[in-house]
């Protein structure tokens, strides 16, 4: 019995070392070093043959970018006689090698999804709190209480094609720097991709600003605005009390002269936007009458202070439900509504007070809350919260950091030849 066990044994050993043999052969033919070991053995055929699918991917992309599909840019006889062992690959540490169907896609336009973990996010119901007496902000209004008189110094590029989807709007001042933010997350707009994603951004960024005191600054702020076209600045000084003001002039713009915009995106000059995720969320949720941010819940009316708001102005201890000003998103009819209904109410120097939360009841609008917004009390983000695509916008973000957020980025999805 024991002599029939070592004989069954024995043959299922030479089975699995068939077995074995067959799937390393296999793979050794389809590994991309055999498939450009056999497309480099024969000079005739590589001069003379039609060159395949793959190998024409490769070499337009590579000359697009002033390189050979070989590593050693001397050409093909003399990669053939080295046969270097190089694979297309990710540039980031530890990942795997691109096989020749993906890089046949990256080069021939496709892009290679990024993975982004989902958003939760809820509708916030209006908190019917005695501290606010509701009837005084829905009750229908016919007298003006704040004269708005909307005219431009400067106004952006604006070309009779542009369609955009999304307009991003930053609020800046004349003696702010806003390279960071052209080339970092609002380079890519305008029909480009963001790194790793497959979908076209029709997106568009303006930099709201009021009046500067200086003729000299005012004269780099036109200068700058014929180089970059990106340059909104109202006809009123620019103050921190303003900000509302700086809102509802950008609001009246984009729906004077982008009525087809359906989005916009109000952010600050210190924060960070990653556009695709939200371009993803926007597209998924298709909101309509709708503001979606960081969402506070009663909110405190404050009397003294930096952000004090007087009794004469904003009667109630409790502000409505309201989006964190940094980022947020409204739909644009209901950013016509805002603008159309601002100068029945008093004028309210909280400008995110007073645009997601005071406008939003009149307007009778529905709110968001989405985790991946940021607020005013968040840290400084990490840079692999980006990465992941974790999170939609950041709060507290320097200029340097935004290059750091951005060449990380980047540098994830961007394609290489590697030993």
């Amino acid at each position: 019995m024991f002599n029939r066990f070592r004989r069954r044994l024995k043959r299922w050993r030479y089975h699995a070392i068939v077995v074995t043999m067959v799937i390393v052969g296999y793979l050794h033919v389809l590994s991309p070093e055999s498939l450009l070991r056999e497309k480099n053995s024969t000079k005739h055929k590589m001069v003379h043959s039609s060159n395949t699918n793959w190998e024409n991917a490769m070499q337009g992309y590579m000359a697009s970018t002033n390189r050979s599909i070989y590593p050693d840019n001397l050409g093909r006889q003399r990669s053939r006689d080295h046969n270097p062992r190089r694979q297309w690959t990710q540039a980031e540490n530890g990942s795997k090698p691109l096989s020749a169907a993906q890089a046949v896609k990256f080069v021939r336009g496709g892009h290679m999804n990024r993975r982004i973990r989902p958003f939760t996010y809820h509708s916030v119901k209006r908190e019917y709190t005695p501290l606010i007496n509701w009837a005084y902000l829905v009750t229908k209004r016919k007298k003006i209480l704040t004269k708005y008189s909307f005219s431009y110094d400067i106004m952006p590029e604006r070309l009779d094609s542009e369609r955009p989807y999304l307009i991003i709007m930053v609020l800046s001042v004349a003696k702010h720097q806003r390279t960071a933010i052209r080339q970092t997350y609002g380079s890519v707009l305008r029909g480009k991709r963001w790194p790793g994603s497959n979908i076209i951004l029709n997106a568009k960024l303006i930099f709201l600003l009021g009046r500067t005191p200086s003729e000299v600054g005012q004269a780099v702020l036109s200068e700058e605005n014929v180089a970059h076209g990106d340059i909104l600045q109202g006809n009123f000084i620019d103050t921190y009390r303003n900000l509302t003001l700086k809102v509802l002039m950008g609001l009246n713009y984009v729906s004077e002269y982008y009525p087809s915009t359906q989005y916009v995106l109000k952010a600050d000059e210190d924060t960070f936007t990653d556009v695709d995720v939200l371009v993803r969320l926007l597209k998924k949720l298709r909101p309509v009458n709708s503001v979606l941010g960081h969402i506070y819940l009663s909110p405190p009316v404050l009397r003294t202070g930096k952000w004090a708001v007087s009794v004469y102005v904003y009667p109630f201890t409790l502000y409505p439900r309201y989006a964190s000003g940094n980022t947020y998103v409204m739909s644009m009819d209901l950013g016509r509504c805002v603008v159309q209904n601002a100068s029945l109410f008093p004028y309210t120097p909280i400008e995110d007070a007073f645009i997601t939360g005071i406008m939003c009841v009149a307007c009778n609008c529905k709110q968001y809350h989405v985790n991946g917004f940021t607020h005013w009390f968040e840290r400084a983000p990490f840079l692999g919260e980006f990465l992941k695509g974790s999170k939609i916008s950041a709060n507290r973000v320097t200029d340097k950091l935004k290059y750091n957020i951005w060449k990380k980025i980047t540098e994830k999805y961007r394609f290489k030849f590697v030993s």
